[in-house]
């Protein structure tokens, strides 16, 4: 389970170009599962989009730019089959395309598709003695991101959200032991999946 906290700003006027954003700090304990086991560490991420809107009667179509950003910190740990953890870090900046629809002034939905631009994911295998760190760069890839944010009283609301990632293999690199190149290594297709619940005050 992961605590967030974050800021958004998703007013918008009826036929009117406005600028919005959201903003997302975040983290929790994770679990590995894998070769092996392995928790007791943290898991961190942050999420940051800027859009421009335009308000059309019940509608607000957008687009904008997005960066994702997650660290698994779980370098120095030794999993159940005695294999060395190493923490890694993700990148994504993408572009989120989408609408915002107005049901009633207090019932919205936020709906919009991500296309990755560009990631990288960073292993910081220098954790375990002799190794070099590597990158992988992550060309292909799309999200999509769903929110329907209710707010009965004029400054509390409440919101469930639903994200979802599918990520193409990355690139390969070369990675090092003591100096000498010893094995290629990439980031495997894989896809996210979040979702839950909050609590939202109108300041």
């Amino acid at each position: 389970m992961f605590v967030s906290f974050g800021l958004r700003h998703w007013e918008t006027r009826p036929n009117t170009i406005r600028a919005l954003f959201t903003t997302e700090l975040g983290g929790g304990p994770a679990k590995y599962a894998g070769s092996g086991t392995l928790d007791g560490y943290f898991y961190y991420k942050f999420r940051g989009e800027a859009y421009i809107a335009y308000e059309y009667k019940d509608i607000s179509p957008f687009i904008g730019i997005g960066y994702r950003w997650l660290y698994d910190d779980g370098g120095g740990k030794i999993t159940s089959t005695g294999f060395s953890s190493y923490d890694r870090q993700l990148q994504y900046y993408y572009v989120p395309v989408g609408a915002i629809y107005a049901f009633t002034d207090s019932f919205k939905i936020k709906a919009q598709y991500n296309y990755l631009v560009y990631g990288k994911q960073t292993s910081y295998l220098s954790d375990i003695a002799g190794f070099s760190d590597i990158e992988n760069d992550q060309n292909n890839g799309w999200g999509v991101d769903f929110t329907l944010d209710y707010r009965p009283f004029q400054n509390i609301g409440f919101y469930s959200f639903f994200r979802y990632w599918d990520i193409d293999d990355s690139e390969t690199t070369v990675g090092f032991i003591s100096g000498t190149a010893a094995f290629t290594a990439l980031e495997p297709q894989n896809q996210t999946v979040e979702a839950g619940i909050g609590i939202s005050y109108k300041i």
